[in-house]
């Protein structure tokens, strides 16, 4: 047999017999992004077009935000994690990772969010807040079928921050 005609015979085979990328539905793990919208911070519109881009990049998607909206609301699932869910259980598109932050970050800006309104000390040592961040993540298992949730986003920052308090990891 000749040389070329067997090398594309045992190609065709390889192909046909399973040897290319198994589908998706076999997979046996799970693939996300890390959604940010055009034009962040966006708008509505921006926000419902990602929700529904979301599903063409996997199975998962990473929630990463503030622990918190406000003092205030200390203890409350944050608004976007609300939104993400609620877009995610109405067409069960996407499974979400959880992360909730302590650290704010912005232009210029390195904050620690861990103060509460009757407890004005900012760091891991405020119970309030322990009780509150605790009160968030069992309520993201709990309530919104979280089967993962990362708890200690920029956790790296606020030991190397001056704010932080480096007898809290000790």
């Amino acid at each position: 047999m000749d040389r070329k005609i067997f090398t594309i015979l045992i190609f065709a085979i390889l192909l046909l017999t399973g040897c290319a990328d198994p589908p998706s539905d076999t997979r046996k793990f799970l693939m996300g992004i890390g959604p940010i919208p055009r034009q962040f911070p966006g708008t509505e519109e921006t926000w419902v077009e990602l929700f529904e881009l979301i599903p063409e990049t996997g199975d998962m998607v990473i929630a990463q935000n503030n622990w918190r909206d406000s003092k205030e609301e200390s203890g409350t699932v944050p608004e976007i994690f609300r939104v993400l869910y609620q877009q995610s259980s109405a067409y069960r598109l996407y499974e979400i990772f959880y992360g909730i932050s302590f650290m704010e970050q912005g232009p210029g800006t390195l904050n620690t969010v861990l103060n509460m309104p009757l407890n004005p000390t900012n760091d891991w040592t405020n119970e309030d807040t322990q009780k509150k961040y605790t009160q968030v993540a069992e309520t993201l298992c709990r309530e919104y079928d979280a089967h993962y949730v990362a708890l200690a986003i920029e956790v790296n920052t606020y030991y190397q921050h001056p704010q932080g308090n480096k007898e809290d990891f000790l």
